[in-house]
């Protein structure tokens, strides 16, 4: 063996060495995080502590903001309307001062009216400056602990950013956050304009252009509000971000309708504490036979009781045959899933989706009043919105009531909405005919034979289609429901009439923002145009 071959075999054993090195010092490192765990219990603790202290500083401004700024007394409303006002005043009596101030004020104070308004307006602008920080301190905090929850779920391995919905909260809320911040700036230069009034005069040339800049900015920061006041936001209540939040899909077939509508319009947060609730119910259930429909008909009677149908006797009669006594508890006394929030659930979502629970209610009460299905091996119901403001909700509910399984198609036509045909197929397995009853049931028993039971019972076993509709212009509309047999032909039809219009409020809020923002333009446009002629004709 020569020299060179002596060397080449050395070099070829030093990778050996090196990578065994490496692997000592992964192995040292897995030995230094699995000797030390308190590193991440520590980052936990903490994170835990910077969220109880943001959570307490988010109170304070929350309940400060409701009570005097964006709600109550509404000053971040009244302020810029004030200011207008004096701004109005000041460029009115630009010239000589009213006959009144001049012989009775002015040669006391040695100051004019017009002088006095604008300073008045400067004064009412700081303080709606204040309050628009104010507002967006307390949007910025809940901000942070809107981010610190979502961290604290993935420590928890239950990461709330997968989850349907999350990024367009997320941008919803860096978009809301930026019109506040947009809104203040606008304010900052429209106080600027102020002082240069004060000190150049309001009867002068640059004062009169600078009253105008002011007006136009305060009104172009009072359009920027009115677009946020639809979506408040807070994290104070566990259901502060449902007026936010705008569900991006929902399911088209409802194996369990409660808890999937419910379940659609929460948002990422509260969803990911709800399914914590529903893993927590399962251990207090007192059958194990179908844990899914158990959850639904706990929700049912939730909704009963928020009809005000059951009262607490009969919430605790219902809920005993589901749950033992410590679930009942439990559930009462929940820490986020108050009576509040399940009120505040119901509410929303009977507003959105108002042709689910109209369908619910009639039902119960065809129960109630012992009213039996037309048909005998078929039972079909469908409903929509009467009045639709954004989108229309429709719901049909099928029940097999035969003993062998049945394909049905449902076609939904319209010529004013969106898909203007869709045709679905359905395989219906053969239903419970205990809901087909013959005797009116009473609201509530200790047997199962009342109304919410069969109710639930008729949920369990039918197929209940959601579809979402579209409109495509304003005025009357008709929606086509056929229920078809695979081969085509018509089982059973419907026609359903109804207006499409949009929402008074939110008309009257858009339109006013779309006022102030086009207005407040407006007058910069003008000034700018003036200036422009000014240095044009100067030439």
């Amino acid at each position: 063996m020569t020299k060179d071959d002596e060397v080449a075999d050395d070099s070829a054993e030093e990778p050996p060495v090196e990578e065994k090195d490496t692997d000592e010092e992964v192995m040292a490192n897995d030995t230094d995080i699995n000797d030390h765990p308190e590193d991440v219990e520590i980052t936990i603790e903490s994170l835990d502590e910077e969220l109880n202290r943001l959570k307490n500083s988010e109170l304070l401004l929350y309940t400060l903001d409701r009570q005097l700024l964006s709600e109550g007394l509404s000053l971040i409303l009244v302020l810029p309307i004030t200011s207008m006002i004096f701004m109005l005043a000041s460029w009115v009596y630009a010239g000589p001062s009213p006959e009144w101030w001049l012989k009775n004020i002015e040669p006391t104070a040695g100051i004019d009216f017009s002088t006095l308004m604008i300073s008045l307006a400067c004064v009412v602008n700081v303080g709606l400056l204040i309050v628009m920080a104010l507002h967006r301190m307390r949007s910025r905090v809940t901000q942070k602990v809107f981010a610190h929850q979502v961290n604290m779920s993935r420590f928890q391995s239950k990461p709330v950013d997968v989850l349907h919905g999350y990024d367009i909260l997320d941008k919803k809320i860096n978009e809301l956050m930026n019109r506040h911040a947009f809104g203040i700036f606008l304010v900052s230069l429209a106080l600027i304009a102020e002082i240069v009034v004060i000190f150049s005069g309001p009867e002068s040339t640059l004062g009169g252009r600078g009253i105008l800049v002011s007006a136009s900015l305060v009104v172009l920061a009072l359009g920027q509000h009115l677009s946020t006041r639809r979506n408040k936001f807070n994290m104070v209540t566990p259901a502060g971000m449902l007026d936010a939040y705008n569900p991006p899909m929902h399911p088209s077939t409802l194996d369990m309708p409660f808890f999937e509508i419910l379940e659609t319009y929460m948002d990422p947060l509260l969803r990911n504490h709800f399914n914590d609730l529903v893993i927590e119910l399962h251990a207090f259930f007192k059958s194990k036979r179908n844990n899914s429909k158990t959850v639904e008909r706990i929700l049912l009677v939730l909704y009963r009781r928020y009809k005000g149908a059951l009262d607490r006797e009969m919430l605790l009669t219902e809920l005993r045959k589901i749950l033992n006594n410590d679930g009942v508890d439990f559930l009462i006394k929940h820490p986020i899933f108050s009576v509040e929030i399940w009120e505040r659930l119901f509410n929303i979502t009977s507003k959105k989706c108002p042709s689910f629970y109209r369908m619910i209610d009639r039902k119960l009460q065809q129960l109630g009043a012992g009213i039996q299905s037309q048909a005998d091996d078929f039972a079909f119901d469908v409903d929509l919105e009467n009045v639709v403001t954004n989108k229309a909700n429709l719901f049909c509910l099928f029940h097999n009531l035969s003993e062998v399984p049945r394909e049905i198609v449902l076609r939904v036509q319209s010529p004013d909405f969106r898909p203007h045909d869709i045709a679905m197929k359905y395989l219906l397995q053969p239903g419970s005919q205990s809901i087909n009853i013959d005797k009116p049931l009473p609201l509530s028993s200790k047997s199962n034979e009342d109304q919410t039971s069969i109710m639930n019972q008729l949920l369990e076993d039918g197929t209940l289609a959601w579809q979402s509709l579209i409109p495509e212009r304003n005025g009357e509309a008709s929606v086509s429901i056929r229920l078809e047999d695979p081969s085509g032909d018509l089982l059973e039809g419907r026609q359903i009439n109804l207006r499409v219009r949009s929402e008074f409020r939110t008309l009257i809020r858009n339109t006013s923002s779309i006022i102030c923002s086009l207005a407040g333009g407006l007058g910069l446009f003008t000034i700018m145009m003036i200036q422009l002629v000014e240095i044009f004709a100067s030439l």
